[in-house]
């Protein structure tokens, strides 16, 4: 993913369930001076394309198929921010063991989940009363262990061309999701997987909806 995707406005964007982003009581913070710069931020996570919802309201993605999101950021100050370097990290939300290919799997809440689970922005610019969309995904690999994951954020500011950047926002729970266990039809063979429709979904699991 590149940053590419910067500038879009909001009303440009497909309509998505928005994650609990937890402001009050949360693990965010910012570093020295930058403290009162969030108040200036409205950040939040989206995620796009849900293939169902849980009964609690999350976004729910099939392992080993698409995870799609947007990072929305909205300066609401009168100032502009240069050199911001944006990160979105996929971790587990929660700790526990899991069992895949016949070996146990111990994970702990804020563990990056398997595969390729970060993507950043560099240089950022936002520029007072602007809105960005950073869009970004991730697909879980089969040895991915089912339950919530989290998609962690961090935003960093450089000042005067310091070498050094200042954590202006960081959230581990800036978006929680859910991917069930692995598709029960999917057929893991030597040369491939195959993927099921959502009509054979349908066929073959017509009363479990955590598979349709």
């Amino acid at each position: 993913m590149s940053g590419e995707d910067i500038g879009l406005h909001w009303g440009a964007v497909v309509p998505a369930v928005v994650s609990l982003l937890l402001i009050l009581g949360s693990p965010v913070f910012a570093q020295g001076n930058h403290t009162g710069e969030l108040r200036n931020l409205e950040i939040e996570v989206v995620y796009t394309n849900p293939y169902f919802y849980t009964d609690d309201g999350y976004a729910g993605y099939y392992i080993g198929l698409p995870m799609t999101y947007e990072l929305r950021i909205k300066n609401t100050g009168k100032r502009t921010f240069m050199h911001l370097d944006i990160t979105a990290i996929q971790e587990y939300h929660e700790s526990g063991t899991c069992y895949r290919y016949g070996e146990g799997i111990a994970y702990s809440k804020g563990d990056p989940m398997p595969g390729e689970t970060t993507e950043k922005w560099s240089d950022v610019t936002l520029r007072k009363g602007e809105e960005i969309v950073l869009r970004g995904g991730y697909v879980p690999p089969y040895a991915t262990c089912d339950g919530l994951d989290q998609t962690h954020v961090i935003i960093k500011h450089s000042n005067n061309g310091n070498e050094e950047a200042a954590v202006m926002y960081f959230n581990p729970e800036a978006g929680i999701y859910c991917p069930p266990p692995p598709d029960e039809v999917a057929l893991d063979l030597d040369f491939g997987t195959i993927y099921p429709t959502y009509a054979e979904r349908k066929l073959f699991m017509p009363y479990n909806k955590y598979y349709l």
